[in-house]
């Protein structure tokens, strides 16, 4: 059965974690974090990494949206908790950045276990 990648789990959860970044709101995209992640990133550290991602874009993100889903992929290595991985395309006029997210079941949740951040 076809899932729409909005629709997928790591989907839905990495759409929600860039439009927090759009929306400015670093502690609520903190709180989609694993454990393991909370102990490398802060709120403020969420927020370098987002604002030196779109720093050049030349007008404000208008749209995000998850271009791309994974349920297997090789690196990083994919652990069993692992649900999916989750390409989420952040977008102004005349440019795009993106995040890439791992979402993990833990604690009966579905958090972010893995961040890259920009495009390819």
């Amino acid at each position: 059965m076809y899932i729409p990648p909005q629709n997928s789990p790591q989907g839905i959860i990495g759409l929600k974690f860039a439009n927090l970044l759009i929306q400015n709101d670093f502690e609520g995209a903190y709180k989609l974090l694993s454990a393991n992640l909370k102990a490398e990133f802060t709120p403020e550290l969420l927020k370098q990494n987002y604002h030196s991602m779109i720093e050049y874009g030349e007008s404000p993100v208008n749209l995000a949206q998850v271009i791309n889903i994974l349920n297997e992929w090789g690196y990083p290595e994919q652990k069993p908790e692992d649900i999916g991985w989750a390409y989420v395309a952040i977008v102004g006029t005349g440019w795009s950045e993106a995040v890439s997210v791992i979402v993990t079941a833990e604690a009966s949740e579905h958090l972010i276990s893995h961040i890259e951040w920009g495009r390819p």
